[in-house]
């Protein structure tokens, strides 16, 4: 693989692990819920399902993945092959004061919608957003 491909690739790559955005030492406790209402509201019509498995919600949105630059870079460097094929998802985990949003190797539009989740409950609920 030549230098620019090896560059491109860094640069086009979406997430390939888990991305947490964690809101701690929320002052107002959120619950399960009232974070399901307002998912729903912030969704609205890009969403598709929300169900609760056992311990957190899992929030599916309409659509399938994209990717911002599969048609100005070589493909194979991308791995697109190699993408999930199971369309766009994240999670919500909620215990006391602490509520985690998660995306697991999801399109740049996903991860965007759930950081856009995490500020609003960090907002809403009075806590402090930390992301990584």
């Amino acid at each position: 693989m030549s230098w620019f491909e090896e560059e491109s690739k860094s640069r086009c790559m979406t997430r390939d692990m888990a991305w947490d955005r964690f809101i701690h030492k929320c002052q107002k406790k959120p619950t399960k819920r009232v974070l399901r209402i307002a998912a729903e509201d912030y969704l609205g019509d890009l969403l598709q399902e929300i169900r609760w498995m056992g311990d957190r919600w899992i929030v599916t949105i309409k659509g399938e993945r994209s990717h911002p630059f599969k048609r100005l870079v070589d493909p194979k460097i991308l791995f697109l092959d190699q993408e999930p094929k199971d369309g766009r998802w994240f999670e919500i985990w909620v215990k006391g004061k602490t509520v985690d949003i998660i995306t697991r190797r999801q399109d740049e539009l996903t991860n965007n919608i759930a950081s856009g989740f995490a500020r609003l409950v960090a907002r809403f609920w009075e806590g402090k957003l930390e992301e990584g």
